[in-house]
């Protein structure tokens, strides 16, 4: 059966990790990486679909709390526009 979801850019699963593969359309392990440039800042991040969004720094960590984006920040809207290109919604 042809999963509904698209290929990720990682996974974590010990099981289906092998992205040449269709993977299981309930994954948990399934990792999407996006950018976007809002007001001159890059925004990099983690989408994960059964857990988070996480900002990343440039080197790929993780951004505190207090660095994340407020909900009103432009980068959301570009975030949802991103998971459609993305086939994420």
């Amino acid at each position: 059966m042809k999963s509904k979801h698209p290929v990720p850019d990682d996974c974590t699963s010990t099981m289906c990790n092998n992205l040449g593969h269709e993977y299981c359309q309930e994954c948990s392990h399934a990792q999407f990486v996006g950018r976007s440039k809002v007001a001159g800042v890059m925004y990099r991040w983690l989408y994960e679909p059964y857990d988070c969004i996480t900002f990343l720094t440039k080197e790929g960590d993780p951004l505190t709390t207090n660095e994340t984006p407020k909900r009103n920040s432009p980068v959301w809207e570009r975030i949802g526009a991103w998971q459609k290109r993305r086939g994420l919604k």
